[in-house]
């Protein structure tokens, strides 16, 4: 079973990602106890969940492997795949923008802006996969 930690947009998103492949998932967050007796392969947190949340110790102390939306949905990626990742401090959204923009213009394969631009990364998988 998927664990998913945040109940906004992109946890809504994730749950409805793994409901379409028949994975089994369990949704919470800050308001929610912690489950004790489910069994748990992964868990999925949101991106803004900060480290020291009690997600984290909970994953350490039972030894489940967390990982973020956009690492989850980017192992849901074929090798036709192609993404470009944009980190830093400051200009990721403009950033994100002129490449979206020229990527539209120049290439012949559909371009998609998601992860912390608006759209979770995982409702453009759907798309991918088509």
């Amino acid at each position: 079973m998927v664990l998913i930690y945040g109940k906004g947009k992109t946890g809504e998103s994730i749950k409805k990602y793994l409901e379409k492949k028949n994975i089994k998932s369990l949704i919470i967050d800050d308001n929610d106890p912690l489950p004790e007796n489910e069994n748990i392969d992964t868990i999925i947190v949101s991106p803004g969940v900060p480290f020291f949340n009690r997600i984290f110790k909970y994953a350490k102390k039972r030894k489940i492997p967390i990982i973020s939306e956009i690492e989850f949905a980017y192992r849901q990626c074929n090798e036709n795949c192609e993404i470009i990742a944009i980190t830093g401090t400051d200009g990721k959204t403009t950033t994100t923008s002129l490449i979206y923009e020229v990527l539209k213009e120049i290439s012949d394969k559909n371009v998609y802006v998601g992860g912390n631009y608006g759209i979770p990364f995982v409702e453009i998988l759907d798309k991918i996969e088509e």
